[in-house]
């Protein structure tokens, strides 16, 4: 699931786009396409794309247009291959500010092309209390025509209740509003006492919850996220090995992971252990958590990172590599990420403002 303030038709379209781009590989969703209706095995046409030019592509194509569909969803499948061919990955963001007149034809040719359930579920939810109600009308609209073209997409907003009423008691009827009365689902919100009783139920026991965790599980919590803070607050804050303190580091990733996909400002935005796109030492360098569009780069240190002087230069020498790259670093504590969840979650949301409004590193 992804959720965010996106607004408008594009702007849905992009945030689908993003996750599937970090989600699923598009080079396999492509041959699995290509083989429902060509006969080709999936695999064999796959292994065949590595000795490939743009020619063989071209000529496999031909052999088989008459048994391939019409429309979009063959030519982003084309489109995908192209791109395996030539050596560059496919992007399916990149699709959709190339397609931005008509950004759900591109939204549509992917779920034609990815197998059924491989799109992510959508939740639009409002950026700040502050102009809710002119951003839920937008969001309505955006919803329903995204919809309408793409409805195997799983979609929804989130609002609360007042905003809703206040929705269906201004201004006259209209399809968006008789779209969005039919699919109304009403949820109950959760207190502190209702999270942490969920939260016991799944294993956290004591449930360990930072106050900023409350406004973003109100309306449920989220089997990935309990299962993260389950193991977060469950692993000692200064183990006692390096095995085990490498395991509490991971739980500290993860969980702050899961977290930023629940706040509007980030969700779809960072990658997990992510490839920052160049070499530090004899392998690639690689960031706990990387909003690439954005470059930001969020690494969290276990005790490990200050044991000796070594670990301490490796990291300062990386925090520059990343640095003169254009990526804007910032570094928290393992220990730090449950006790001051609200600390590391108010700087991660500064730098992503700050780089959201055009502001260099």
């Amino acid at each position: 699931m992804i959720a965010g303030p996106a607004a408008g038709v594009f702007a849905v379209a992009t945030l689908v786009a993003r996750c599937l781009d970090r989600a699923r590989d598009l080079c396999a969703d492509a041959c699995a396409f290509l083989a429902s209706h060509t006969g080709t095995p999936a695999a064999e046409l796959r292994a065949a794309l590595a000795g490939m030019t743009r020619h063989d592509l071209d000529r496999f194509f031909a052999a088989h247009d008459a048994r391939l569909p019409p429309g979009e969803a063959t030519r982003l499948a084309r489109r995908t291959l192209e791109a395996a061919v030539s050596g560059s990955p496919p992007s399916s963001e990149r699709w959709v500010a190339d397609g931005a007149s008509d950004p759900l034809a591109v939204l549509a040719g992917l779920s034609g092309m990815i197998p059924a359930g491989g799109l992510p579920a959508v939740v639009l939810t409002p950026p700040a209390a502050a102009g809710i109600q002119e951003w839920f009308r937008a969001a309505g609209a955006a919803a329903v025509a995204v919809a309408t073209r793409v409805p195997t997409l799983p979609l929804g907003i989130a609002v609360p209740a007042e905003v809703w009423s206040r929705y269906l008691a201004e201004g006259p009827d209209s399809r968006t509003k008789a779209v969005l009365r039919e699919g109304v689902i009403e949820l109950p919100v959760l207190d502190r006492t209702g999270v942490e009783r969920v939260l016991r139920a799944r294993g956290i026991e004591p449930p360990v919850i930072p106050p900023a965790v409350l406004p973003v599980v109100a309306g449920g919590v989220p089997d990935a996220f309990a299962a993260a803070l389950a193991t977060a607050a469950s692993v000692a804050p200064r183990a006692a090995s390096e095995e085990d303190d490498d395991r509490a580091r991971s739980a500290a990733e993860r969980f702050l992971y899961q977290f930023l996909e629940l706040l509007p400002d980030t969700a779809g935005r960072f990658e997990l252990n992510a490839d920052a796109g160049f070499r530090f030492g004899p392998r690639a360098a690689e960031v706990d958590l990387l909003a690439r569009d954005l470059r930001i780069a969020v690494e969290i240190d276990g005790y490990y990172h200050f044991r000796d002087e070594a670990n301490y230069r490796r990291d300062r020498a990386k925090d520059w590599e990343l640095q003169r790259r254009g990526f804007l670093v910032l570094r928290f504590l393992a220990d730090d990420i449950i006790p001051r969840l609200e600390e590391v979650r108010d700087r991660i949301l500064a730098a992503v403002a700050l780089r959201t409004a055009g502001v260099p590193a």
